[in-house]
């Protein structure tokens, strides 16, 4: 069976950082996720290629934290306040229609972040999402658009949890078909949190490696969880 050990969130910050780079060279995970937006980014591509991750690198699309990279997105009241992203901003409606404003920006924004992310050189061409937002329809379209222009290769597909509604789980097992239409994936993506792992070729598991007081730890919702080891 393959195994990805994902870890999110690489770019957000220097301590994020650090613990990526750090689970690296141990072992625990073997690719991660960049955020284009956030400030610590320059400094997670230089990690990368120092530490010889270079080609593990995916791509974190970013709606809902920081600062967009363009302006367009800033003066979009919608997603920003004060020229930042406002968390959990993709809620109701707009989780299955954006009007044409709203898709416009969205546009832009995913746009300017997959091409900064492929002038940086990263070839394994993967995408996920930052607080899994390419899994509401609305934004999904967009996404799946542009990353068949830029020429990406995977997509992270949706979780399932034993808490999901019966509708909830037809709406991913769909939204997972539609990604599958023109992307390739793995049979299953689980987050650390699962506990039932049915047997498949291949899996993707998420992590949130962070350093907090010294300490490497895995942090859900940011929470630090002292971990042992990401195997």
């Amino acid at each position: 069976m393959k195994k990805i050990i994902n870890a999110d969130d690489f770019g957000l910050n220097r301590s994020v950082n650090q613990a990526i780079t750090l689970c690296f060279r141990k072992g625990y995970i073997n690719q991660t996720t960049i955020m284009t937006n956030m400030p610590a980014y320059e400094e997670a591509v230089a990690l990368s290629k120092e530490y010889n991750f270079f080609d593990k690198v995916g791509l974190h699309v970013n709606l809902d934290e920081g600062i967009p990279i363009t302006n367009e997105m800033k003066c979009n009241f919608h997603f920003c306040k004060n020229d930042r992203f406002i968390k959990g901003s993709i809620k109701g409606l707009k989780k299955f229609y954006l009007n044409r404003y709203d898709r416009k920006c969205v546009e832009k924004e995913v746009e300017a972040q997959m091409a900064h992310y492929i002038c940086s050189g990263f070839p394994l061409l993967h995408l996920d999402s930052h607080h899994h937002i390419h899994t509401n329809y609305s934004i999904l379209r967009i996404i799946l658009k542009i990353a068949k222009k830029h020429q990406f290769r995977t997509i992270r597909i949706c979780a399932f949890h034993s808490s999901d509604s019966f509708f909830k789980k037809l709406y991913k097992r769909i939204l997972n078909s539609y990604v599958r239409l023109y992307f390739s994936t793995t049979d299953l993506f689980l987050t650390r949190r699962d506990q039932y792992q049915p047997e498949s070729k291949s899996i993707e598991i998420m992590t949130h490696p962070d350093i907090i007081e010294g300490q490497l730890v895995e942090i859900i919702k940011r929470n630090p969880l002292t971990i042992n080891s990401y195997k």
